[in-house]
C-alpha cells in the first residue's frame, strides 16, 4: 500500500488514481470529524468535499506536513466550522433553523442501528437517540477552540502535543481547552446521563 508521502508525490506529478486513493483513505475520517461539527450529514459531506479541495490546493505544503493527517483533519475542522457559521447567518435571515438537528442525528442513528442489526429494543434506540441529541447540541454550544480540541482528542485520539502544534498554541492551553469543555459537557448533561468521556465516544462515531 501507497505510503502518504508517495501519494502526495504521485498526486504532485498529475496521477489522478493517486487523488482518488487519497480522498478514499481519509473520506470517512474527514466526513466524520465535520459531522461532529455540523451534525449533519449532508452538510458534512459538502464540508469534506471543501477539505479535499483545500488540500489539493495545498498539496505541495502537505508533501511538508509531518503528519498528513493532523494537517487534514485541521482543515476539515476549519470548513465545518466555517459552513456552521454559514448555516447560522442563513437560518437568521431566513428565520429558520440552520438545520433540522434532531431529525439529521435520528438519521444517523438509524443508519448505525441498521449495520449493527440492533433493533431488538426499541426502548433503548430511543434512550441512545435522546442522548446523542443531548451530546450533540452541548457540543455545538462550546466556544470554537474549546469545541475543536475536544473533539480532535476525544474523538480522534490525537494528543496533547499534536493539537497545541495544529491549533498554534501551548500545551498548557490545549490542557485548559479540553478540561473546560469536559467540565461544560459534563454540567449540561448531567440532568440527562452520568457523563464521562467514554460516553462520547459510544454514542457518537
Amino acid at each position: 500500500m501507497n505510503s502518504d508521502e508517495e501519494l502526495v508525490l504521485a498526486i504532485l506529478r498529475g496521477d489522478k488514481s493517486a487523488l482518488s486513493l487519497f480522498i478514499k483513505r481519509y473520506q470517512e475520517l474527514v466526513v466524520n470529524t465535520c459531522f461532529k461539527v455540523l451534525h449533519n450529514l449532508e452538510d458534512a459531506e459538502e464540508a469534506a468535499q471543501e477539505t479535499f479541495l483545500e488540500a489539493y490546493r495545498k498539496i505541495a505544503l502537505l508533501r511538508q506536513s509531518d503528519n498528513l493527517k493532523l494537517t487534514l483533519l485541521s482543515i476539515a475542522l476549519s470548513k465545518a466550522e466555517s459552513m456552521r457559521r454559514r448555516r447560522k447567518i442563513a437560518g437568521f435571515f431566513s428565520g429558520g433553523e440552520m438545520f433540522d438537528e434532531a431529525s439529521s442525528v435520528i438519521d444517523f442513528i438509524r443508519i448505525d442501528n441498521e449495520e449493527s442489526g440492533n433493533y431488538d429494543d426499541p426502548a433503548g434506540k430511543l434512550e441512545t437517540e435522546e442522548k446523542k441529541q443531548l451530546i450533540l447540541r452541548a457540543l455545538d454550544s462550546l466556544p470554537v477552540n474549546q469545541r475543536k480540541a475536544f473533539i480532535m482528542h476525544h474523538f480522534e485520539d490525537i494528543s496533547y502535543k499534536e493539537i497545541a502544534e495544529m491549533m498554534k498554541t501551548s500545551l498548557s492551553s490545549v490542557e485548559s481547552l479540553i478540561f473546560r469543555a469536559l467540565t461544560s459537557l459534563k454540567k449540561r448533561c448531567s440532568d440527562f446521563i452520568e457523563f464521562e468521556e467514554t460516553v462520547t465516544k459510544e454514542i457518537i462515531k
